[in-house]
This record gives structure tokens, C-alpha cells and sequence, in this order.
């Protein structure tokens, strides 16, 4: 299953890019941040051997058609952060995740948001899975945030790299049921106004 996309993903203010390794001096400041990193599970090292361990490890993901992808602004191409859909196993069940990560100075500008909805469109636009999740530290108030502004929801606890966190799942056939239940009850409910204001006509011309 190749979740990377095949033509260039954007959204309203970013665009989406596979990474290399000459993105390291960019994304360096995301580890010399500890709010970046405190719910991370990093293995112990300099925030440049981390920077280093991180792009080798979305490489190899990249091999096996997922990993994280680069967010770009779409006007001077300044680095946002990285946000993509990863394969991970969750209690022995193979899920795939939307991942998001911002630099420090871009956080609560609605980035996370914005990315996080355009690979779930994606993914599921292309039908690769009908379910998507997001691993949130339990105590990651942030990251809860916008996995809810994603249009996912709890979908119970467990422990993930030895951490507590929240699965938020998002299923596309409950989304898309949900926009044809809207459409459905207006319909019924036109019908219910159309039938009482039929029997009030009835009743007026029988009793008058």
C-alpha cells in the first residue's frame, strides 16, 4: 500500500513534500524544543543526532510507500513542520496514522489543522484504507485539539512505544453516511410538513 502521494498534495497556505536529508538544518530547531518534544518517544542523543535519526527513519518509511511529508508555505517555501499518514501496529492491528509535527515559531496558526485535514481527504479520496487513526499522548491537550478539528473521535486508550495514548479514529463511511443521514432527514421532514399541512386542509374543509 503506497499512502504517498503520486502528485503534488497542497492545501489553502501549504504545500507537501517528501524530504531529504538536506532538510536537516531546517527541522533542527523542532528538537532544541522541549514543548516539540515532550510527548515523543526519542531515543537519548543531541537534538542534532535526533534531527538525524528522525529523517533516516522517514526514508526508510518512504521505501515502503509511507512517511512523513514536508510542509511548505506556499508563498516563500519556508518549512511549516511535517504532517503525513504512517503505517503503525496498534495492539497487533496494523493502522494507519496521520502524524502531525510543527516547527515552535508555527505552532497554534491553524497549520496542524489544515494538514491534518488534506491527508485525511487524500487517503481517503484514493480509497487506500476506510479508517484512519491518530496516536495522541493522553496528556497531549494540543495534539487532542486537532485530531477533534479533524473530524476524529476517542476510540478508547492503550499504550503505544510504552507511552499512554488516545486512539482518535476517523472511519469515511461513517462520514459519508452522516452527509446522506442529513439529507435524508430533510427529506422526511418535508414530507412530515407536507402531510400535516395536508390534514389541516382536510380537516378545515370537512368541519367548515
Amino acid at each position: 500500500m503506497n499512502l504517498l502521494p503520486s502528485s503534488e498534495l497542497s492545501s489553502d497556505r501549504l504545500t507537501f513534500h517528501l524530504i531529504d536529508e538536506s532538510i536537516h538544518q531546517e527541522w533542527l530547531p523542532f528538537f532544541k524544543d522541549e514543548g516539540s518534544t515532550r510527548y515523543l518517544s526519542l531515543d537519548s542523543g543531541t537534538p542534532e543526532e535526533q534531527c538525524q535519526r528522525w529523517i533516516k527513519k522517514q526514508l526508510g518509511r518512504y521505501e515502503n510507500g509511507n512517511g512523513l511529508l514536508a510542509l511548505r508555505d506556499k508563498d516563500s517555501g519556508a518549512l511549516i513542520g511535517m504532517c503525513g499518514a504512517i503505517t503503525q501496529l496498534v495492539d497487533g492491528k496494523e493502522e494507519v496514522e496521520i502524524a502531525y509535527h510543527i516547527l515552535p515559531e508555527k505552532r497554534n496558526l491553524g497549520y496542524a489543522s489544515e494538514a491534518a485535514r488534506a491527508i485525511k481527504k487524500y487517503v481517503f479520496d484514493v480509497e487506500f484504507v476506510t479508517e484512519l487513526v491518530s496516536l495522541v499522548h493522553k496528556d497531549n491537550e494540543y495534539s487532542k485539539g486537532v485530531a477533534h478539528r479533524n473530524g476524529m473521535l476517542p476510540d478508547g486508550e492503550t499504550k503505544f512505544n510504552g507511552d499512554p495514548v488516545v486512539v482518535y479514529r476517523a472511519k469515511k463511511y461513517l462520514e459519508e453516511v452522516s452527509f446522506g443521514e442529513y439529507l435524508g432527514a430533510g427529506f422526511v421532514l418535508f414530507l412530515l410538513i407536507i402531510i400535516v399541512v395536508y390534514l389541516i386542509q382536510v380537516s378545515m374543509d370537512y368541519f367548515g
